[in-house]
């Protein structure tokens, strides 16, 4: 315990100094996909079933590999582990389905660190915090919301909650993960067969990018004159089109919408290019 906690701590005093170091608000959410490009980073995301993602470190390129046929959350967490293996300089780094699991006895040093780095760019204490604001007690669709505002899993954040930021209890953490994403998904939209994922927008999401994929469905935006939605009803859009544009959120302002085929396979560079 007292090396993961060593090998923790100093890779989330990494994650949030590398935050610093891009400009990037403490209390603000990343969008790891964007992150990795301005990184001159290739991102490409590959139909490889036992893969959870590679970092490659050659010397004419840097590639970040991706597992396509994941959920989005654990997509972009993936992203965020691997670029956490290039920041900290571990060099070219396979991670099967295997290993991101946790089923090796013993985790190597560098599979410690890029999972503390993940957490803490894609998490950290003030982004957390300021997405709940003053609430002291947490329901599962708060959490949910949270989630989808950081870009992170349900159950993601349930774990940072309770493993490093201590917002709630173990028996408080089980309680939320009973609660199945795609049930809330249901709930919120009030849509009792919804297949896909659903992306609830309030006013935190004003100047921001959802990365959402065909068929979504998106609360809280108005479908007029946007090309990439169609209205449900009148609260709810699904995203019919690839492609990326701007929607007016209900509450004002505006947010950018960028829509990718499911399962997406190839680079990011391409990734919100209709075909």
């Amino acid at each position: 315990m007292d090396r993961w906690y060593k090998l923790g701590q100093s890779a989330a005093k990494a994650a949030l100094k590398y935050r610093m170091g891009r400009g990037l608000s403490p209390d603000e959410p990343c969008d790891v996909f964007q992150t990795i490009a301005d990184e001159k980073i290739d991102l490409q995301f590959v139909d490889i079933p036992s893969l959870e993602g590679m970092f490659l470190q050659e010397p004419e390129t840097r590639r970040i590999c991706v597992c396509a046929l994941r959920p989005w959350g654990r997509q972009r967490y993936t992203a965020a582990h691997e670029l956490g293996h290039c920041i900290l300089g571990h060099g070219t780094q396979v991670d099967t389905v295997m290993d991101a699991r946790g089923q090796q006895p013993i985790l190597p040093d560098e599979e410690i660190l890029a999972e503390a780095f993940a957490r803490f760019l894609l998490m950290p204490p003030r982004a957390v915090t300021r997405v709940f604001g003053r609430r002291q007690q947490y329901d599962a669709r708060s959490v949910f919301e949270a989630s989808c505002w950081l870009g992170v899993g349900y159950g993601t954040l349930i774990r940072q909650m309770c493993s490093s930021l201590k917002l709630i209890s173990g028996a408080e953490q089980e309680r939320l993960l009973r609660f199945k994403r795609s049930d809330l998904c249901r709930s919120i939209a009030g849509i009792a067969d919804l297949q896909n994922d659903l992306w609830p927008l309030d006013e935190r999401w004003r100047g921001r990018r959802v990365h959402a994929q065909l068929g979504d469905v998106i609360q809280g935006v108005c479908a007029k004159n946007n090309n990439l939605l169609t209205a449900i009803n009148s609260t709810v859009n699904q995203v019919d089109c690839v492609g990326t544009e701007t929607a007016d959120l209900v509450v004002g302002g505006s947010v950018t919408i960028s829509s990718s085929l499911r399962s997406f396979i190839g680079f990011y560079d391409y990734r919100y290019m209709p075909e």
